[in-house]
């Protein structure tokens, strides 16, 4: 399978999918194992007791329903692949027929379908198909036999897990398995970090995934949509395209713009928005200007005003992405505005400096304006509230770091030196403990705080266990005699 082709892709897919399951599948088995790590009187249980209590657990996730899942995951995939190989001939073969299970005992659900054929255009197949039943041992056959069955049939309820075609899906298993769908937030993310992003190709070149890179249909609708709107010389094309990948907005602009209605805006919240800027095919192959524009001051206004969960821009070779801080924007449009003129005025004011000294040339000017400027603006944004949770940290290392210089130097003794960091330290874990009864840090997570405090509560037990080790090495070796 040659990488790079639809065939490659759609086998990422597939093992991508199953990435994603196995990795629920195990955070839900965690789960189940360490409520039985305690008694009822909260206690926690020794050994024995322990591996008898979750020897069920361990035959039920690894034994009994790996089975089932192995068996499902096999029959699936090779459904998906006699499907797309049954559309891929459908000129010779324009039909598809249902055969009956090769199962010892079939099950009566779908002995109805035995026997159809219908168009492989019938949308039937979206909702009715071998394998949407937990070991469904049905199967299909590409036919020029005239159809027989037309129209809606009575239709079999998939099993959760097993409700989308996976021919079309790309999904082994769909979210709405109990894994997944009973699965909290934190579990997801910990699965993001963990699986990390679908890979999607666009001729062998790998695509920016989308939002967080797990949803490989969204990461193709979007690939395929930019790869053809990068391509409008003449104009702009914007995109807003939902979290389930519907295209919402699909609208042509001017030379350099697209203009949004209210109701086009009011569509972006949650989603993803995504454009093409022209202006680097007016340059050569080999000229930095190619390479555009990323983020203008307006799409950046649009991404926050409208609350976007990713905004993205392509141009003739680059894909620029900026999505949105897990606590969101953070940012008043106004100060936005304001933060990026001033950054803007003071770059171009660096950028003339640079040009007149000869370090930099005009048309490199051009075509790195705009990327620093966004990236500077991006960064502030992102920061936020870190910014804060950071600064008395940064403060108890000046502190520590300055009296332990002076002590170097000779200006205090090591003694003294030692002494009066411990006193900082700890006189600002009281003024930090203050601040945090005050409005000012009321909009911080504690999650965020109890890091630094146990980080600042550690700084006077370290600099003592220095000055014993530093003062008792000195005492032996006559180590910088202060006498």
């Amino acid at each position: 399978m040659e990488y790079g082709t639809p065939d490659y892709d759609f086998l990422e897919e597939l093992r991508h999918n199953n990435a994603v399951f196995a990795a629920f599948k195990t955070h839900r088995q965690q789960n189940e194992i360490h409520a039985r790590l305690f008694d009822e009187d909260g206690k926690r249980k020794d050994f024995d007791h322990f591996r008898k209590d979750t020897a069920g657990i361990f035959q039920d996730y690894n034994v009994n329903w790996l089975r089932t899942e192995y068996d499902t995951a096999v029959r699936r995939a090779r459904f998906a692949a006699d499907f797309r190989s049954c559309r891929a001939n459908k000129d010779l073969y324009p039909n598809l027929e249902w055969l009956p299970s090769v199962s010892a005992t079939p099950r009566e659900a779908h002995r109805a379908f035995y026997g159809q054929i219908r168009s492989l255009e019938d949308p039937f197949w979206d909702t009715n198909y071998p394998g949407n039943l937990w070991n469904c041992k049905c199967g299909i056959r590409s036919t020029d036999k005239p159809v027989n069955a037309t129209g809606d049939a009575a239709p079999v309820p998939a099993a959760p897990g097993l409700d989308k075609n996976p021919a079309t899906s790309g999904e082994v298993f769909t979210g709405s398995h109990p894994y997944i769908k009973g699965a909290s937030k934190e579990a997801e993310k910990a699965v993001e970090k963990f699986v990390g992003p679908a890979v999607y190709t666009i001729n062998g070149i790998k695509q920016i995934p989308v939002l967080g890179g797990t949803d490989m249909k969204i990461n193709k609708i979007v690939a395929d949509v930019e790869n053809e709107i990068r391509m409008n010389k003449s104009h702009e094309t914007g995109m807003v395209i939902g979290k389930n990948g519907k295209i919402l907005v699909d609208k042509r602009g001017e030379s350099f713009r697209v203009k949004f209605t209210d109701g086009e805006c009011d569509l972006m919240k949650d989603a993803v928005v995504t454009h093409n800027h022209p202006r680097g095919w007016g340059y050569g192959d080999r000229d930095l200007g190619r390479m555009g524009n990323s983020f203008s001051m307006d799409d950046l206004s649009l991404a926050v005003y409208n609350d976007v969960a990713e905004i993205r821009a392509v141009t003739p070779n680059y894909t620029f992405s900026l999505k949105r801080p897990e606590k969101g924007w953070g940012v008043d449009i106004k100060k936005l505005i304001s933060d990026y003129s001033k950054e803007d005025r003071k770059l171009k004011n660096e950028f003339g400096k640079r040009i007149q000294k000869g370090t930099l040339t005009v048309t490199q000017a051009n075509a790195t304006h705009y990327h620093i400027l966004a990236k500077k603006d991006m960064q502030e944004i992102r920061l936020g509230i870190y910014e804060r949770k950071n600064t008395l940290v940064f403060l108890i290392h000046c502190c520590s770091c300055l009296i332990l210089a002076h002590f170097v130097m000779g200006v205090l003794p090591l003694k003294q030196s030692v002494g009066n960091t411990v006193g900082i330290c700890r006189t600002v874990i009281i003024i930090f403990y203050e601040m945090l009864t005050t409005a000012a840090w009321g909009t911080i997570d504690t999650k965020y705080l109890m890091p630094i405090v146990n980080h600042i509560m550690l700084v006077p037990v370290f600099i003592e266990s220095l000055y014993h080790n530093v003062y008792s090495f000195s005492q032996r070796y006559d180590f910088y005699d202060r006498n």
